[in-house]
């Protein structure tokens, strides 16, 4: 009867993670530890169903967006993550930059800069979140990738693409597409010929 009641209140299983646990403290029978239970239950799923990267070693493309869309979809505010890349296309880190509010996150091309050269990284993918919305670029996304792309190729590091996790899935700026109509099997190293062409 109580996980009727949680699941009403939900409404889907997506909606789960976005809804503020004050709401919880509403259900009958269900105090702050059950509220504190049900949070890390739902944690726990999300990391377990989560892709693992592994630096050092061959990851595909597909990986960081899987990876991506586990840690943010469903999230009610938006997050930035760099991840760098040595020069065999082998992940360095990944590092969450920043998070801001539902429509906006700021990041400043010192704070990347300063994280890849620390990282002694030669690309880079960058990758943030539409909380509720679209993956589909707006605008200023494409604008903001181009003036990024420009700046580091200034420094010699290769801004690889820009992925953006919505509702609908994750979105590839570089091929202006969602993620599950790109090539499977794309390595990195693949990627990283393409955006020199």
């Amino acid at each position: 009867a109580l996980s009727d009641d949680v699941a009403r209140l939900a409404g889907t299983e997506q909606d789960l993670p976005r809804l503020d646990p004050a709401t919880f403290l509403g259900v009958a029978g269900l105090g702050q530890v059950g509220v504190a239970r049900i949070l890390a239950a739902v944690e726990l799923g999300r990391r377990q169903h989560s892709t693992q990267l592994v630096p050092r070693r061959p990851i595909m493309a597909s990986d960081i967006a899987a990876w991506l869309r586990s840690r943010l979809q469903g999230r009610d505010r938006e997050f930035f993550y760099l991840f760098s890349f040595n020069r065999r296309s082998r992940l360095i880190r990944s590092h969450l930059l920043a998070w801001g509010s539902a429509d906006s996150v700021q990041v400043y091309y010192r704070e990347i800069l300063k994280e890849l050269q620390n990282d002694r990284a030669a690309s880079t993918i960058i990758a943030h979140n539409h909380p509720g919305e679209s993956a589909r670029p707006s605008r200023k996304d494409l604008q903001s990738m181009r003036q990024l792309h420009e700046f580091l190729e200034g420094v010699g590091i290769q801004l690889l693409d820009q992925y953006i996790t919505g509702e609908d899935g994750v979105y590839s700026c570089r091929w202006l597409r969602f993620f599950s109509a790109l090539e499977p099997e794309q390595t990195l190293a693949e990627l990283a010929r393409v955006a020199r062409e």
